[in-house]
């Protein structure tokens, strides 16, 4: 009962609505009403619901009282694809459902439903998808550390994620004339992985130093790269270096502080101290340095140090390395690390992903059935001309 006098009270005041727009715009336009409106309800009216009463659509008695026509193009916001089909259809691949379109299958967009927006605005239902990747590679980054006059191989496996053959191209950027690549181009079956050998050869006359470039892996639609920092060194040196940078390093802000922990060896046999010479590089992935600068230590058998350096405030973010050079009787050592200057974002975990995807479901479901119930409750009631002088809302 309280649920039929609300609406009754809800049609009363939407016809007053009418009623006072009809006294106010009587001078620039003749509105009337001859007849009482049925079918009147808070949601959609037809062109029918309209018969016996003058005016246009645009006219102040409809935008007034915000009440939309089924049938006249526009979807509006008081409409959907279940309330006005007409208006609002659902485009080819999309089913209506409790009054959202919902695709077929799931794609990778947001999809809005069929029927433009004219001053109301359009119903839609977002699609969400987690696509697959393309392919997939074994490696972000690689070095490799390699004497002059020596051959090494350097393994990089490629998976295809797609349920298609798929074509891979493999070149190189700046490093060309150190690299052998066997399979320049191959096809992987749907779902399939590949092992590729990549010849790294550093030839006598190569001067010691760091080589940076990539390796680019390309489709018809896609482009990867595998960034390669190639560490050339003496033939026969008499000294070894290694560095590491601790985990909690690996990522680091512009003007704050970067450690690694660096290992001297003595190869020479010499049974005491002997000095050389430490050049430290950092470079970003195109080469070009942010910091530079060396030290003489001495070294007996083996020197273990951490070192500091301060990343430069206003470095730009990205992916740098960490070139550490020795140098003892014009023999060169040498080694490199990887590092990122930024702030690390969390990877959500699987167990999270799934938690995230579960609750959305559950969320729309819980939607979805809200509003069928809602729908299924709701009531229209007629108010004729008798309930409004009754009212006192027209003069009898």
């Amino acid at each position: 009962m309280k649920k039929k006098i609300l609406f009754l009270t809800l049609g009363i005041f939407f016809l007053f609505q009418i009623n006072f727009v009809l006294s106010s715009n009587a001078s620039s336009a003749d509105y009337s009403v001859n007849s009482y409106a049925t079918g009147i309800s808070v949601g959609a009216l037809t062109s029918d619901n309209l018969a016996g009463t003058s005016g246009t659509p645009s006219s102040p008695i409809l935008s007034s009282a915000s009440i939309y026509i089924c049938g006249d193009g526009i979807c509006n916001s008081g409409e959907d694809c279940s309330s006005c089909s007409a208006d609002c259809g659902c485009s080819s691949g999309y089913a209506c459902s409790a009054g959202t379109c919902i695709a077929n299958s799931v794609t990778a967009s947001t999809t809005p439903s069929a029927g433009g927006s004219s001053g109301g605005g359009s119903s839609g239902s977002a699609i969400i998808d987690f696509p697959t990747e393309l392919f997939s590679l074994s490696l972000e980054q690689i070095n490799i550390k390699i004497e002059q006059g020596q051959v090494k191989t350097q393994e990089i496996t490629i998976t295809n994620n797609q349920n298609r053959d798929l074509t891979i191209e493999v070149s190189s950027l700046k490093i060309s004339d150190f690299l052998r690549i066997k399979e320049p181009r191959f096809t992987l079956k749907p779902k399939e992985s590949k092992i590729l050998d990549i010849e790294i050869i550093a030839l006598k006359e190569n001067v010691p130093d760091l080589y940076l470039g990539e390796l680019i892996f390309k489709t018809e639609s896609k482009e990867k790269e595998i960034l390669a920092a190639i560490e050339v060194g003496s033939a026969n040196p008499l000294f070894d270096v290694a560095v590491e940078i601790p985990p909690q390093f690996l990522w680091v802000v512009p003007g704050k502080e970067l450690y690694s922990k660096i290992d001297l060896y003595n190869l020479g046999g010499a049974g005491h101290a002997v000095d050389v010479n430490i050049e430290y590089r950092i470079t970003d992935s195109k080469g070009n340095e942010i910091l530079h600068n060396s030290e003489e230590v001495a070294v007996n058998t083996k020197l273990s140090f951490v070192k500091e350096f301060i990343i430069p405030p206003g470095t730009k973010l990205g992916k740098y390395v960490l070139y550490v050079k020795i140098t003892y009787s014009d023999l060169v050592a040498s080694a490199s690390t990887w590092f990122n200057v930024g702030k690390q974002t969390e990877t959500p975990t699987g167990w999270q992903i799934a938690i995230g995807i579960t609750a959305f479901v559950g969320l729309i479901v819980a939607g979805i059935w809200n509003f069928r119930k809602i729908k299924k409750d709701k009531n229209t009631y007629r108010v004729n001309e008798s309930d409004l002088k009754e009212a006192g809302m027209i003069k009898k």
